[in-house]
């Protein structure tokens, strides 16, 4: 049995030390996002979607979520989990004349506390590196949200989708995004390790998508290094495939 099966039957039985022994266990030979990526992200996308089809009630869900929420506090304050900084693929801002008010990187939260914890380990992976995600919750109307986005004058926009529930709502945000910020990278996080992109991107055009929160992490790095003033970059991400 695969180790996400493994912990999802840990934690519907509710069994919290078995859950976090498995994901310490997994640590030992597996980097954070590895245990993100292929046991917690795929754990949290099963629950969506047999709480969808009432296979599991929310109570299992909040429990999961809680202890999710729980480890990641626990594994940001241990010594033997390391966040190593990642490179980006361009170079860093000069530190002459750096701006004084930075843009925010903004990551739209789809389907509410799934998502918002996916985007929370993102930020995990973030941290060595001081470059950050505001996170902002796709509850409420759609218009509240463009708002809300919009007073944050963002420099990318990541809407983070968790397959399979909610694809409906993740699209129409792109679309929303697209029309009120038509230079800002837009940037679908589609939570599914194994998923075939070249299939996956044309329902999300024309954002760009990533199935990976290393993917995530990678690009969110090279757009925090590019000046603002650099549109041909800007166009160039916003429609690169």
């Amino acid at each position: 049995m695969s180790d996400d099966l493994r912990w999802y039957q840990r934690v519907l039985s509710h069994d919290l030390d078995g859950s976090l022994t498995l994901l310490d266990d997994a640590l030992k030979t597996q980097s954070l996002e590895e245990v993100c990526d292929r046991i917690i992200i795929p754990t949290l996308s099963r629950a969506e979607h047999d709480r969808a089809h009432e296979h599991v009630d929310g109570r299992d869900v909040a429990f999961i979520w809680r202890t999710v929420r729980d480890w990641l506090d626990e594994v940001s304050e241990r010594d033997d989990v390391v966040l190593t900084p990642m490179i980006a693929a361009t170079e860093p801002l000069p530190a002459a004349n750096p701006p004084a008010e930075p843009r925010a990187l903004v990551g739209i939260a789809t389907g509410g506390g799934a998502d918002a914890l996916v985007l929370r380990m993102l930020n995990l992976l973030l941290e060595p590196t001081g470059v950050r995600l505001t996170i902002v919750s796709a509850g409420g109307s759609a218009l509240r949200i463009t708002d809300k986005v919009g007073e944050l004058d963002p420099t990318l926009i990541l809407i983070s989708h968790l397959p399979p529930v909610g694809l409906a709502q993740a699209r129409y945000l792109v679309k929303r995004m697209r029309a009120r910020h038509p230079e800002t990278p837009i940037v679908v996080g589609y939570w599914d390790h194994d998923a075939a992109t070249t299939e996956m991107t044309e329902p999300f055009r024309p954002a760009r998508l990533v199935v990976s929160l290393a993917a995530a992490r990678a690009l969110i790095l090279e757009r925090a290094s590019a000046p603002d003033v650099d549109k041909a970059k800007a166009t160039a991400l916003v429609d690169a495939t």
